[in-house]
């Protein structure tokens, strides 16, 4: 069960640090060419594509999804380790 303690836990931070390095590429110059950039991109959007149609075009063309997804992950992050540690015990 620590293993799969361990396993959810680094997915769910691996995966929040993807949201992050997504938000940093959206304000520099690179284009979707990149195999680094396409992968973060196609990786992050089935999941914050939903949040940002939700809630719309943003505020002055600034989007907050990304904020309202990594409270929505670590809500689920926070879940999920404390479901498996109510099963080790």
């Amino acid at each position: 069960m620590r293993f799969l303690y361990y396993v959810v836990d680094v997915g769910f931070t691996v995966y929040n640090f993807l949201i992050l390095a997504r938000c940093l590429l959206s304000w520099l110059p690179i284009g979707f060419n990149n195999g680094a950039v396409r992968f973060i991109f196609e990786m992050t959007e089935p999941f914050m594509g939903p949040i940002r149609r939700l809630m719309g075009g943003g505020i002055r063309g600034i989007d907050f999804s990304p904020i309202l997804a990594i409270f929505i992950l670590e809500f689920a992050h926070r879940l999920a380790l404390n479901l498996i540690i109510g099963l080790i015990l």
